[in-house]
C-alpha cells in the first residue's frame, strides 16, 4: 500500500513529473487517481489482472484501491513528461454527486473501480489542459478538474481494464495500520 502525500486537508494533489524511467512497484492506495503520459509508448501498463502496453498518449483513471503500475518494457523515448492528479474520495462528495449535472461523473468514479483507458483522442484532447493543471492556483485548478472529469466522463472509447475491482483488505480498518499513518503523516 502506497502513502500518498495527499492529506486530509487536501481535496486533489497535482504531480507534474518528467521521467527517465518506471521503477515504481505494482501498489494501491485509498485515492482516486488520473494518470497522464505525454509521448510514452512503449512502457508497460498493469491495472488489476489487467497488462497492456501504452501508446503515444496514456490516460488512465485509477479508482480506489486498486493496485496498479507502469514500467520500463519496449519504450522508444528515455524521457516522458507524467501528470498524476490524485483525489481523497471525500472530493467526490456524495450529495453533490447525485445532482443531475453530476451524474455522468458519479458514474466514471463507479467505473474507475476496474481502471478506465481513454483513447489516444480523448487524451489528446486534453493534453493541454493536464499538461497546464499545475501552473494555475488551486481555485482555478480545481475549475480546470472538474471540466477534465466532464470531458472524461462524456467521452467514448472509454475501455475497462481490470476484470474486476480486486478485493484488498482495507487499509483504513486496521487501527493500528491507520494509527502508525497518522502518526508518520503528522
Amino acid at each position: 500500500r502506497e502513502i500518498t502525500p495527499l492529506s486530509p486537508e487536501d481535496s486533489f494533489l497535482v504531480l507534474d513529473r518528467v521521467k527517465e524511467s518506471y521503477n515504481f512497484p505494482y501498489h494501491y492506495h485509498p485515492e482516486i487517481e488520473i494518470n497522464f503520459i505525454d509521448k510514452g509508448s512503449g512502457y508497460k501498463r498493469m491495472v488489476g489482472d489487467h497488462t497492456g502496453e501504452t501508446d503515444y498518449y496514456e490516460l488512465v483513471l485509477v479508482g480506489p484501491n486498486l493496485p496498479h503500475c507502469w514500467m520500463n518494457y519496449r519504450e522508444t523515448t528515455k524521457k516522458i513528461h507524467e501528470i498524476t492528479i490524485q483525489f481523497n474520495q471525500d472530493f467526490f462528495n456524495q450529495a453533490m454527486m447525485k445532482k443531475n449535472v453530476f451524474k455522468t461523473i458519479e458514474l466514471l468514479i463507479k467505473e474507475s473501480h476496474r481502471g478506465i483507458l481513454f483513447s489516444q483522442e480523448t487524451a489528446a484532447k486534453l493534453r493541454d489542459s493536464l499538461l497546464n493543471l499545475s501552473k494555475l492556483n488551486s481555485f482555478d485548478s480545481y475549475i480546470e478538474i472538474m471540466k477534465i472529469l466532464n470531458v472524461l466522463a462524456t467521452s467514448e472509447g472509454r475501455k475497462p481494464l481490470s476484470s474486476s475491482s480486486i478485493d484488498t483488505n482495507l487499509f483504513e480498518e486496521n487501527d493500528s495500520m491507520k494509527k502508525l499513518h497518522n502518526y508518520l503523516h503528522a
